[in-house]
């Protein structure tokens, strides 16, 4: 089969994937791999259909078949980094994957990379690297990825949001704010609605936040929900049943503590952090003071933002806990 028939019957593939006709897909994906084996968008077809089934580790497998193949392959490294991190969250694998394909645009300007590279790959390397970053609690150098995407798509809604988030992690909530707006503008309108619900939410406002909540999930049901709230009585019932869930280690640390419930983070400690307290953490336990002294500090409207119904609360207070307080007794 010639070169240009083999592109032709990839296309009518991702067509057909467009469409949510994944098994359909699959069929045509096979014939494209059979018909050129070593080809590179055999595997990386084949690994988007096994990712729109939410077959991730059947997606991870063509992609390795497809590297075993072209070792040094952008898209291929690109698509496995984003598989390890949307399919598994697993942020230590994918990150060292990015760092490498970073290293590879640099001492370029963006005029140079857009000339060398496809402006889409340059464009995801730079936003999954915001995201890693994002996820280790580097939020400055999140930012700084998330700059380098916004110049190379000017108009792109992912790197506008991008920036926007880096802009709110930062405390900079009015930058923030200034880039979401006009929301209706906007195509994917539930995302824009979510982020500015979580930047009124952190400025104190919460029944716009409420609102911007709402209009999100009119949007898009399937992604996005609409808060629980709780008196805070029932907060600190919801955070005494999830304490009782904790490793006798955890719970003895937390004797030593005072508890102290906030509606938010406070935005002077976010800034003061210097990139490293997000305003949407759950939990934060600062520097032990001179005496010696530990509080331990929850964030009600955080929680809340991310819980369904009132177990979920309970739930999210215990595995944050474990989470911070876990990492906190092992330096």
């Amino acid at each position: 089969m010639k070169r240009n028939d083999i592109r032709a019957l990839a296309d009518e593939a991702y067509q057909i994937l467009d469409e949510s006709d994944c098994n359909v897909a699959v069929l045509r994906a096979m014939q494209v791999l059979e018909n050129a084996p070593k080809d590179v968008d055999s595997y990386l077809l084949l690994a988007e259909v096994a990712e729109e089934k939410d077959r991730f580790d059947h997606a991870l497998n063509w992609l390795n078949q497809g590297l075993a193949l072209n070792l040094d392959d952008e898209a291929l490294l690109l698509k496995k980094a984003a598989i390890l991190l949307d399919g598994f969250e697993d942020v230590d694998e994918a990150f060292p994957i990015l760092c490498a394909l970073e290293q590879r645009f640099s001492g370029k300007s963006i005029r140079e990379l857009k000339d060398s590279y496809d402006e889409e790959l340059v464009l995801d390397v730079y936003l999954l690297l915001t995201d890693c970053y994002r996820l280790q609690g580097d939020y400055q150098q999140a930012f700084n990825n998330a700059l380098i995407a916004k110049e190379i798509a000017v108009d792109d809604e992912s790197a506008l949001l991008a920036i926007a988030t880096a802009h709110f992690e930062l405390g900079d909530y009015t930058k923030a704010l200034s880039l979401v707006e006009p929301i209706d503008k906007r195509q994917e309108m539930s995302d824009f609605y979510w982020l500015k619900a979580q930047i009124k939410c952190a400025m104190g406002d919460f029944a716009q936040a409420d609102e911007a909540f709402i209009s999100a999930n009119k949007v898009d049901r399937s992604r996005y929900h609409r808060p629980l709230r709780t008196s805070q009585s029932c907060f600190f019932a919801a955070f005494e049943q999830a304490s009782l869930a904790l490793p006798r280690e955890i719970r003895d640390f937390m004797n030593t503590a005072a508890i102290e419930i906030k509606e938010i983070v406070p935005l002077e400690w976010v800034k003061e952090s210097k990139g490293t307290l997000s305003p949407l953490a759950l939990i934060h336990v600062p520097t032990s003071t001179k005496s010696g002294s530990k509080t331990i500090f929850l964030f009600h409207k955080n929680i809340e933002n991310l819980a369904l119904k009132k177990s979920e609360v309970r739930d999210l207070i215990a595995s944050a806990l474990l989470h911070e307080l876990g990492k906190l007794m092992l330096l």
